[in-house]
Order: C-alpha cells, then structure tokens, then sequence
C-alpha cells in the first residue's frame, strides 16, 4: 500500500497528508527516487506528529526529469511502479536510469517494458535483456491500447495503471491472459487510483480502461497495516497454539493477504474476522494439519509463511499457484525447499510451487544455519518457525528492514520469543542456491576431494565423493571389491551409483567423480549430458609425475592395472572430451589457500554467468614472454594501472607449446594475478609467431576458452566454420574477434567500416579490434571516424581501433577500450608503436583528455585526522590535475554516501568503517578479494561500454 500512495500522492494535485505510512527500506527507497522527480524535490515531502504524518505537496502531474539515476535498491514494486511512473515524462533528449543492486538487476522487467515498447515507448536496457537497469527515454505515454503479458507479476499492471492518468490520451490495457497472477493486488490499486479521483473500469475482465484524468490528493490518506506483515504474528499463533489478534488487518481490506486467516482455519485453526482486525487461536502445539493441494496464486507473498507451518504440521501440503515468486528477492521456491531441507523436512520443488511432508510437530526435525539471500520474507518466515523449532539461526536478519524493521524486536517485546545474537554475515557469502552441480573429474590423486570439498564450503553446497558413495553402497573398501570382482565390474556399479546421484540431487553439489569413471562410454554420455544441461563440468588437473608419486605412495588405494602415467595417456582426450572447463594445480600444494582460493573464483564466476565487463578508458598489457614464471617478481609493477593482461600464447618458447606446458603457464599467470586474461595465439600473417594450421588454432583457442579465460582473440583470417565454433560456445568468455594489416595499406574510414562489420560477426563477437601499420598520421583520423560510425550503429559492442607504428602511436591514446600496451620491465613490445600504460596516461593529461573536474572522497567515520586526502592531492597536483580534488566524506549513514558517489564528477573512493559492507550492495563489478570477505575497501566510478556509470 505504502509504495502504492507515495507515486499517487507525488502525481496528484494539492497537498496530501499520508497517516500510518510503513516504515521500511522499500518505502524510503521509494521516497528517495520521487524528491528526484518532483520538481521541489525534498522540499515537498514534509514528516509531521514526530513521523506518524508523512506531508506531500502533488506536483498535479509535472514531474521532472532527474539529472541522476533512480537507485531502488531490491525494491520490486518500487521499479516496475516507477518504470511506470516515468514513462509518463516529456523532455526534448531527456531519460530516466531505473537501476537497482544485483539482486535487482536479475529480477525480471521484460513483459513490462515488452509492453511499453509495443505502444511506442523508447526503453533500452543497460545490461541484460528483461531486466534493469533500464534507460526510459522521455518520449511520454500516448493514449490508446496497450498489451501486456501478466503471468509473472501483477507489479507490471500497477505500474501501467499508476501511469497511465498521466498520459496524453485515455488508456486501454489489455491482458493477454484471461487472468492475471495475484489478480488481488491489482484490484488494489485499482481501489486507491479511485481514492485519488482517478476511477478505472472494466471493459472485459481483462482489460482496464484508465481515463486522461489527473489524481485530486485527499487531504488525509490512512494507510491500511501491511496484510503480508500480519501473516506473520499470525501464523506464530497457530504454531504455538496461542491467540494473537492483528489490528487495522480485516475482511474490510483492500490486501489479498487478509484472506490469510482462511487457510489458518483449514490448518485446524479458531479464527475472527472483522471488518478491521483479525484474530486467530492456534491447536494445540503440534496439531496442524496439512493443507492438501491448496492454490495461493491470490496470496502469493504469504506461501514462505504457509510453508513452514506445513513443515511441522501432519500430512502433505501442496502449495500451488507462486510460480512467479521464483523471481522475487531471490527464487524463493527453492530456497524454501533448501533450507526445509536442513532442518529434516522432507519436500520437493513443483513447477509453480512446493510439496511439504509434514513432520507431526517438531520432534523429528532439527535446528539449522538458514540462508536468507537477503530476502526479508525468508528470514521472517524462518523466524516463525524458530518460536517453536530450537537451534534455528538466521542471517541476514536485518533484510527484514525491506518491510518489517520492527519485526525480530515485535517478537521479542509482544509475542515474547527468545532471541539471541548470532553472526548475521558469514565470512564468506554462499552463492545463491542453484541446482546447477559442479562435477568434478581427473585423475586420481590430482585434489579433486581435498579442493571439491573447500569448494562446496565456500560456495555453501553440499560435496559428495563418488569414491565414498561407492564404498557405502559396497559395504566393502574399493581395492577389496575390485580384488575380488575386477575393474569392469566396479566400472559398472559406479556408472549406476553416478546416474542415480546426478538424478536425485535436485540442489547445485559438488561432486567428485573417481578417477576412471570416463573410461565407462555411457559414464562419459552422462557426464556430456550434465554439461549440455547446464551443469560445470571441471577436469582438475596437476601435474602427471607428481600425481604418479603421490598414488605410488598411498597403498589404501586399489592398484591399477597400469602406470597412472599410461591410464593418463588414455584419459586426457576423454576428460578434455567431457568437461566444461579445466582447472590446473600450479604446484603439488593443492592445500596451499592461492589454489583454493583460484578454484573458487573460477567456479563463481562460471556459475554465476558472469563475463567480464567490458568498460571505457581500460589498458591491457600486453606480455611478451617466453616463459610467463619470469615475471613472478615484477607482475606488481608491471600491472599497475591496467584492466587486463594479454597472454600471448604464441611467444612462449618452443619447449612450452604443449597443451600439457600451455596449462602450466597459464596457472602460473593466475597466481600472480587477478586481472582479466585475453587469451591470444596470434598467427604469423597477423604478425604472430604461431605457424599451425587452423584445426591446431581453434584447439589452442578452446583450451582457453576451457580454462576459464576471461576475454579469447579469433582472428579474421580463419574459415567461417572454425570462428563459429569458438564464438557459438563460449561458455562465458568474452570473444575479441580482430583484424592485423602490416603493409602499411592506407585505409578509408568506409573501408574500416567494412572490416569492423565483417569482425562483428552478426552480433557474436563482444570486442572488435583492427590494428592497421601506417606511416601516415591522417590514418588516425580514419580509424577514429571507423571506429566512432561503427559504435553509433553497435553500442553494445566494444571496438578496438590501433594504427601500428610510430605514425599512428596516438591511436592508443584516442582509442578507448582495452588499449594494448607495454611496460619497461617486459621484454619487448607486443606491436610496433606500442606505449607504456604510463606513456598513454601522461598523453592524455598533456593533451586534455581526462575529465577536466574530478571528485574522490574518503568515505566512514571517525576519518578528521585522515592524511589520505593530502597525500592525494598532492599527488594529483604533481601530475597537473588541478581539478581533481580529494576529500573527506564523514558519515555513518549510507544514504548519504551514496548521495555524494551519485554526483556526475564523483571519480571514486576509499572506504573505511561503518561502511565497508553496507556500500557492497551498491557496485556493479565487484573483486574476487570484495566478494569473499564481503566489504568494500576502493570504489572506481568507470564507464561501460555503452557510456552508463558502473561503480
């Protein structure tokens, strides 16, 4: 209601008095982005009666447009209404960002701005299709019909409805379903529009006609209580068997959760409903029943809290009907199963919801660490069930502020619950949960148990070892059974044992696989299988001759019937045939914390999805090594001031062109640094080094794209077939696909252009590059104009323009992404014309190139005595910035930080305490190092590709 009433009052005319507002991360999100759109900003929202009052003066439908984005946080209603709202705006050039944190930024957008665009709104999206953040450009909202899709939130209609008074002609909205999902909430803003003089009819029970009519603001709007929030003292009532009656919550209210009481009744409740309150007496402690097939799709906010009462209640409970809530906060049905799971209940994911087999009460369940991925409606649910179940942690309890701040204090205080301090952030974040599996293969004896065990702790899964699957399910030690049976036989029980375990774990686990198993075809089938559905699929690698010594030694392990380095022979091409990725062991410590914590940064950012960004003003280092060990001493100051590093394949000496010695050097760039890596063999007629034929380069550019390389350069000059192969399955890298010409040809900018369209690849290609020699400084001007053409029509992909040689050294300087570079302390350069890092930053700083006015602060409290803003400054003099400015931001209070990184000079930061972790939530890319300890210590505000802010 609350997120409903503030864009109502804001849009309305006269002055609105809000009594009884909620008071939550949601609502002052919310606020925050309307003072950006009304035209008095927060001069027109006044709080009186010491807060109980919330003031609005109605800006009567003229909104502005505002100079910075709208950050939301994860408040869903806030961007779908407010995506709404803003379509509404009319300025010549004019734009709103709806952005919000990462969590937002996966939540779905899509039918909304589908819908929009269809009627003629101009929406682009800034990251992902179908999800913010998103540019609305300020074109207004004509009038006329509007189609929509509403299976997935009935956010998407409200925020339509909300808008559509404002547009420049009456409004149809037309739903393609006959009935829309939590079709309750819809009604409800339906209701309040009415309350502000706007009243929508119902041509069909389908379609609302919204008329050209500006709201009239009340004088005085009371904000019912939260119908979702009651469903939580409630549902504590019927699980202890006590009586607790909710206030300002009845059968009179305009919220579909008020209905809640109901399926209390059916659950063996006693309830009372008036108009304006609501009273439940729960059965005695253990006597729920279940539910049966109940359908919740009209309370679909309510099912967390209807599931944990099934959890203790007897029978089976099949709740049905919220498959949407698979796109809230987090996927909310899975994560209940998960964590139902942990504390002994037995249930299953549906399709659009949960199946519960109750427990009878408490007495076979048991306490467990519950993860709440920040979802506040999981932590209060949770909460219900831990006033009856011991041993219940949560955390993350403070993601109840979203909408309830008051909650854990309303159970202690009034519902008199036993609370105690539990460490609300684990050290390391799990991931999400995911039913994506990370299976593990190799030889034996590479680390697959010793690292797939730290793996699934980091990552918060579960780890099963097939070896010990086997053994269980034998009775019996391996080297005993295939003693007496042989290795077919045990071959076969382990092809059954790893089918069976693939098929029943419904929740992402690492599993590490027996050495052998890829000996078995249909082992290898299965394995292949899981890969083509979504599953990593990682062969752990380490060096033969160390794995042969450590087996030899070991002699509870079942001797094979061969060497390990003959049995290594065999299986390579079956592991390289099998796997997604591979991950190589520099060295025979795999207990060392750099392996491990290599491992997970790459299985994170593989499960995640996450490429790596691609962002304006970056440098590349370009090494040139024959042997990558030899910069272990210098890779700190060699990387300085870059983005990524280049890894020239090609260059290494000819003892170290194995796949074998390629992998080898490769970890060993890993662990000196956690750059992005652009994987190039560039070919002798691109002024490479490598001569083989193309199968041998499309196998050398696989292998990178296998280890887990972040960008893979494909150069133009092989057959169609061969660049497909590598830009069709990239599995998560990025593709550079580019173009090398030593003769020093003089290109036309409509000749460049043609190259930069060929290189794109019919939009596969992220990154295109050319790099032309030239003894001609005009050809800059070429290259520049090729390149600025090309990103008008292609915003989206990054291009790479170089002119080689020393007429065209100023190409790098102009150029604006990934510009390859040197560094003294290599051994050569890369390419003629080459300039350090420092080189290009001292150009553009002599030539006015960097931002004339730049802002950076140090953020946190107490920092008065701090010497980091003299020591910047002065610094920033010594270079001739005298518009860069560094300065202190002492608070405590991340609003206010946030107010200040929102200022279009804000360059960056440093972070000290109270606000490491609380501006977390607010970057867009964040480190390996940020992710896992869960703090900030540096902010950079940089541009990505398509010129939008990313922190």
């Amino acid at each position: 209601v609350s997120n409903r009433v503030l864009p109502l009052a804001v849009m309305g005319k006269g002055d609105c008095r809000i009594r009884g507002l909620l008071h939550s991360d949601d609502t002052q999100r919310c606020m925050e982005a309307l003072c950006l759109l009304h035209p008095d900003g927060e001069a027109a929202f006044e709080w009186e009666d010491g807060g109980a009052v919330l003031a609005i003066k109605g800006a009567n439908g003229k909104m502005r447009v505002p100079r910075t984005e709208l950050y939301l946080g994860n408040s869903g209603t806030s961007a779908r209404f407010l995506t709404g709202v803003v379509s509404v705006l009319k300025e010549e050039g004019g734009s709103v960002v709806v952005t919000g944190n990462k969590r937002m930024q996966q939540r779905p957008l899509k039918d909304m701005v589908d819908a929009l665009r269809a009627h003629g709104c101009k929406i682009d999206y800034l990251a992902g299709d179908g999800c913010p953040p998103v540019r609305i450009h300020s074109c207004g909202l004509s009038g006329g019909t509007i189609t929509m899709s509403a299976t997935i939130s009935s956010q998407f209609v409200s925020g339509i409805l909300l808008a559509s008074p404002l547009g420049q002609g009456d409004v149809t909205l037309q739903l393609k379903e006959d009935k829309a999902i939590s079709e309750p909430y819809i009604k409800m803003t339906v209701g309040m529009m009415k309350d502000f003089g706007v009243a929508v009819t119902q041509p069909t029970h389908n379609s609302y006609l919204i008329p050209n009519k500006g709201y009239v603001n009340p004088a005085l709007y009371d904000v019912e209580a939260d119908a979702s929030a009651a469903t939580y003292p409630l549902a504590i009532a019927a699980i202890t068997g006590g009586k607790i009656t909710c206030e300002a919550v009845g059968a009179g209210s305009v919220q579909g959760d008020a209905a809640f009481c109901h399926l209390l009744a059916k659950m063996g409740c006693t309830i009372e409903q008036s108009a304006a309150q609501t009273t439940v007496q729960g059965p005695a402690a253990g006597t729920l029943k279940g539910l049966g097939d109940f359908d919740m799709e009209t309370m679909t906010d309510a099912f967390m809290t209807a599931a944990v009462l099934a959890a203790v209640a007897s029978g089976t409970t099949r709740i049905l009907g919220v498959a949407n809530q698979r796109v809230k906060e987090c996927n909310r049905i899975q994560v209940m199963q998960v964590e139902l799971t942990k504390c002994g209940v037995t249930c299953r994911e549906l399709d659009d919801g949960i199946e519960i087999e109750g427990a009878g009460g408490v007495s076979k369940l048991r306490g467990a660490i519950i993860q709440c991925h920040d979802d506040h409606r999981i932590a209060m649910s949770f909460g219900v069930l831990g006033c009856l179940l011991p041993g219940l942690i949560i955390t993350e309890k403070e993601c109840v502020e979203k909408t309830y701040p008051e909650y854990w204090d309303h159970l202690r205080l009034h519902l008199g619950a036993t609370l105690s301090s539990a460490d609300s952030h684990p050290e390391e974040e799990p991931l999400a949960p995911s039913s994506q599996h990370c299976i593990l293969i190799g030889m034996r004896g590479a680390g697959k148990t010793t690292m797939g065990r730290d793996l699934a702790r980091r990552m918060g899964r579960d780890f099963v070892d097939m070896d010990d699957v086997a053994v269980a399910d034998l009775k019996m030690p391996i080297i005993d059974f295939v003693t007496a049976n042989g290795w077919p036989k045990f071959r076969d029980i382990e092809a059954a044992l790893f089918a069976h375990t693939i098929k029943v774990r419904s929740v992402g686990t690492v599993i590490s696989c027996g050495g052998g198993i890829v000996e078995v075809e249909g082992n290898r089938e299965a394995i292949k299988n899981a890969r083509a559905q979504g599953h990593i699929v990682l062969h752990v690698q380490r060096d033969i001759a160390e794995v042969e010594a450590y087996l030899t030694s070991d002699p509870t392990r079942p001797p094979l019937p061969e060497a390990p380095s003959v049995a290594w022979a065999r299986r390579e091409p079956l592991y390289k045939d099998c796997c997604s990725h591979e991950f190589m062991i520099v060295t025979s410590e795999e207990q060392s914390d750099a392996a491990h914590n290599e491992l997970f940064a790459l299985v994170d950012r593989i499960s995640r999805g996450a490429s790596a960004p691609i962002l304006q003003d970056t440098i590349t280092i370009s090494l040139t090594y024959s042997d990558v060990r030899a910069a272990t001493h210098d890779m700190a100051e060699i990387e300085k001031g870059a983005d990524a590093l280049e890894f020239r394949v090609d260059l290494l000496a000819p003892d170290l062109r194995s796949h074998a010695a390629i992998r080898a050097q490769y970890a060993a760039l890993r662990r000196i640094t956690t750059l992005p890596i652009i994987w190039t063999v560039r070919s002798k007629g691109q002024g490479g080094a490598f001569e083989g034929s193309e199968s041998e380069m499309m196998e050398l550019l696989k292998l990178g794209v296998r280890l887990g390389a972040e960008f893979v350069d494909v150069e133009c000059c092989w057959s169609t077939k061969a660049k497909q192969a590598v830009l069709e399955d990239k599995r998560g890298a990025r593709v550079i696909t580019s173009y090398h010409d030593f003769t020093d040809t003089y290109y036309s900018a409509a000749m460049l252009d043609k190259v930069l369209k060929a290189l794109h690849s019919g939009g596969l290609a992220d990154v295109v590059k050319a790099a032309i020699k030239t003894s001609k400084p005009s050809q800059i001007t070429e290259m520049d104009f090729a390149i600025m053409t090309f990103r008008e029509a292609n915003p989206n992909t990054a291009a790479v323009g170089l002119c080689m040689g020393a007429a065209g050294k100023l190409s790098r300087v102009s150029n604006k992404f990934l510009t390859f570079s040197t560094h003294p302390l290599l051994p050569g350069t890369a390419a003629p014309g080459q300039l350090a890092a420092e080189e290009i930053r001292t150009l553009k700083i002599d030539l006015g190139m960097l931002p004339a006015e730049r802002r950076f602060f140090l953020f946190g409290s107490p920092i008065a005595k701090s010497a980091s803003p003299a020591m910047h400054n002065a610094a920033f003099q010594a270079q001739g910035l005298a518009g860069w400015v560094y300065d202190r931001c002492e608070t405590t209070d991340v609003a206010v930080a946030l107010e200040t990184i929102s200022a279009p000079d804000f360059g960056g930061g440093s972070v000290t305490i109270p606000l490491k972790e609380e501006l977390l939530a607010h970057m867009g890319i964040l480190t390996d190092s940020a992710r896992r300890i869960g703090a900030v210590n540096t902010i950079t505000a940089r541009l990505a590709s398509d010129g939008s802010r990313i922190l």
